[in-house]
This record gives structure tokens, C-alpha cells and sequence, in this order.
């Protein structure tokens, strides 16, 4: 039996999930979807963006700093994941 969570609790550091939400204002190639209640499914990860940030280190004079910018959930389509769970295991043959 499948177990869904908050979305609060998954994991953020790249482990790949099973997500939920709703289709409301969203976009499916060109399908749009209006209903707020179109469950949607992905599998989901959550992605970090590395940048560089100005740093004043003394007044007009500034240096580079790396930094690391919170993007969010990557999802194969576009809404907001509101549950999660784990995914299942792949199947014994991978030959199938």
C-alpha cells in the first residue's frame, strides 16, 4: 500500500520521488488544464542552482562569491507537488 506524505517532509537532495498535486492552471503539451481537481503524478526531484553573487568588500569595490540558489521541484509537468512517496523498486529484469 502506498503511503503519501507532505511534501514538506520529502527529501531534498536530489533522491528522485513520486509527486501529487492538482492540474489547476497548468499546461500539458498544449492541453491546458482548468479543472483544480485533475490529479496530477511526477516523478519529482528537488534541484539547486549554483551562482556567483556580488559581495561588496569595501565601498564601490566588489568581488565574486559562489553561492547556491534554491530553485525548487523539477516535475515532468508543470504544477505544484503538494504529496510525495517513495518510488517503487525497479523490477527484478531489466531486460524485459
Amino acid at each position: 500500500m502506498t503511503v503519501w506524505k507532505t511534501i514538506d517532509s520529502a527529501p531534498k537532495d536530489g533522491t528522485r520521488i513520486l509527486t501529487f498535486g492538482r492540474g489547476h492552471g497548468n499546461h500539458i503539451g498544449s492541453h491546458h488544464i482548468n479543472d483544480p481537481t485533475s490529479p496530477m503524478y511526477s516523478v519529482a526531484y528537488w534541484a539547486w542552482h549554483d551562482d556567483e553573487r556580488d559581495v561588496e568588500v569595501s565601498p564601490g569595490l566588489f568581488r565574486k562569491e559562489p553561492c547556491r540558489v534554491l530553485e525548487g521541484w523539477r516535475t515532468e509537468w508543470s504544477y505544484t507537488p503538494t504529496h510525495w512517496t517513495e518510488l517503487p523498486p525497479p523490477p527484478d529484469n531489466t531486460d524485459v
